[in-house]
This record gives C-alpha cells, structure tokens and sequence, in this order.
C-alpha cells in the first residue's frame, strides 16, 4: 500500500498568514510582521492574566456619590434615583368610549386598504384586457369609498356606527369566503382516520 499523504512542507510556515518562513528561525514574519518568538512573556490583563482590578469593580457595587440636600436643592437636581410610582389605573384597560374609537379607525384603516387592493385590481384587468373584472372591481372600489365618505359623514354628525353600542353587538360575524379553502381543513380531509 502506497503512502498517499500531502508533500511536507521544506520550509516553516507563519501560523498568521501561512507564508514561508527562512530556515533560521526568525522573531517575526517576513511576509506580514507578526511576532512568532518573544522573549518578554508579558501577562495581558483581562487576555492573558485575570485583571485584579477588574474583580474588585465587579465585587464593589458601582453607587454614585450621594449630594447633600442643600446642593440638589440649588442645582434643581431632585431624587433621580427614585422611579415614580405608577398611578393605580394606569395599566387597566381603556375606557368603552376609547375602545369604540379604536375600533372606528382600525375598521376604517382596513376600507382604505380594501379600496386600494381593489383599485389596483381594477387597474391590473384593465391593463390584461378583462374587461368585466375590472368594472366589478371599479363597482367594489367605489363601494369601499361610499363606505368611507359615508363612515365621515357620520362621524362629522357624531352618529358613528361604532359610538352604538347596540349597533356594534349587532353586526354580523365576519364569514369566511367559500371561494378560498381553508387549509387546515383540507389537509384533515386528505389524512386517513
């Protein structure tokens, strides 16, 4: 059996930059300068040697200095230190009121968005030449902004949908679109029971 292994180099090579080194052995690289012997084994703190220094500021808590009370007082440097407490009802959730004017606009960020998607919708059947697409798409575009102006109107009038409470419980459930299949429920047909 024949020894496949690499060729040995001839010559030493530098461990940085993998350049041949002289046969005599050199303090430094000749190709990129790096050190190769030293003869000053100096400790690095924090690399080579643990930094005394360093432990003690870490077993220290770091305090800043405390300023006497006449001195804050003059220099409007109050208790920086001291976090306000938070009021009792900060963190409840928002009155009914702020919650029916959060749903008006979430409800009126997503017309827009629809009447967008349709308009350019519209613009992309006008464009490939289908023509009845792009009419219906126009009609639900023109729809979504009646909606719009008609959801302005009612908030200029303060008779917003949403400031009902009866009207809001008695909209419909959203339903889900028979055109697009749910995933989940094709994939529970597909698996064998």
């Amino acid at each position: 059996m024949s020894d496949t292994s690499a060729p040995q180099p001839t010559h030493p090579i530098c461990p940085w930059c993998s350049g041949e080194l002289p046969l005599a052995p050199a303090e430094t690289c000749p190709s990129c300068g790096a050190t190769l012997i030293s003869d000053a084994d100096t400790p690095l703190p924090g690399v080579t040697a643990l930094d005394p220094e360093a432990i003690i500021r870490g077993i220290r808590p770091t305090t800043p200095p405390r300023r006497s009370k006449i001195l804050a007082w003059i220099t409007g440097d109050e208790g920086a230190d001291e976090e306000a407490r938070a009021a009792p009802g900060s963190l409840e959730p928002p009155p009914p009121d702020v919650r029916r004017e959060m749903l008006r606009m979430e409800i009126e960020a997503e017309v827009a968005d629809l009447q967008a998607e349709a308009g350019s919708l519209a613009a992309e059947a006008r464009e490939e030449g289908l023509v009845e697409d792009a009419e219906v798409l126009e009609a639900a575009a023109d729809d979504a902004a009646a909606a719009r102006r008609e959801m302005a109107t009612d908030d200029t009038h303060g008779t917003s949908a949403a400031a009902d409470p009866e009207a809001v419980r008695s909209w419909p459930a959203p339903q889900p679109d028979p055109a697009v299949s749910d995933p989940v429920s094709d994939r529970d047909a597909r698996t064998p029971r």
